[in-house]
């Protein structure tokens, strides 16, 4: 099925992850005209290694996370979002494609300009 938040659904195909949705100014999320959005599954250190659940090596890295995909519906009274997916320096990697309906605006994370961040702001 997925996640009805108020305000927020997430209908997930990854089976696990988490994610995060932060309002960069003082207005609250659905007021926002600049969001951040971070989502991961499972991570770990390059090069670690396990025997079933226990750690047998740190490894030294860097951390992989696991991309996510899901359609993400979210409440804005914000018009004109762009969706932009950002490597961890902050740079574009590109823009998602998004719908608006309703008062709602809805994209899809994952299969195109893969990511952990996403910014959400107005044109």
């Amino acid at each position: 099925g997925g996640v009805q938040l108020n305000g927020l659904t997430v209908k997930c195909n990854t089976d696990f992850a988490t994610i995060a949705i932060s309002s960069l100014t003082e207005e609250s999320i659905e007021n926002s005209d600049c969001l951040l959005m971070t989502t991961i599954g499972r991570s770990r250190s390059r090069g670690a290694q396990f025997d079933g659940e226990k750690l047998l090596d740190f490894a030294t890295g860097p951390i992989e996370v696991e991309v996510i995909d899901a359609e993400i519906k979210l409440k804005t009274n914000v018009e004109g979002l762009r969706i932009w997916s950002v490597n961890s320096d902050g740079y574009y990697i590109g823009q998602l494609e998004k719908e608006y309906e309703d008062g709602w605006v809805k994209f899809h994370v994952g299969p195109n300009y893969p990511g952990m961040y996403y910014l959400i702001m107005q044109e």
